[in-house]
């Protein structure tokens, strides 16, 4: 079991095989404090989204202009934790069929 995790490579296993089983809690002590990343908080807040679209075809339904809101409340939350914040988006839509 040694051999197959010294050739990982990974140098957090080489540290943890090289202390003896009576000085692994001295290890993991010192792998903790290590210059390990923080994760980020996993939990995204509550938020309220309201979506919005305006419309109106012509010229014998083969066209159509629109004209959609996102979060037309301006609730600006993220979806991710990582993500970027969002907030309200307004966009104008023309669609031709032939």
């Amino acid at each position: 079991m040694t051999a197959e995790l010294g050739r990982s490579g990974h140098p957090m296993l080489a540290t943890l095989l090289t202390v003896s089983l009576s000085g692994l809690a001295q290890t993991i002590t010192t792998c903790s404090q290590a210059s390990l990343v923080s994760l980020p908080n996993p939990n995204v807040g509550s938020y309220n989204l309201l979506n919005l679209r305006a419309g109106d075809r012509f010229w014998h339904d083969k066209a159509e202009v629109a004209v959609p809101a996102f979060n037309a409340l301006n609730d600006k939350h993220r979806e991710r934790p990582l993500g970027e914040t969002i907030g309200s988006r307004v966009m104008g839509w023309l669609t031709v069929r032939f």
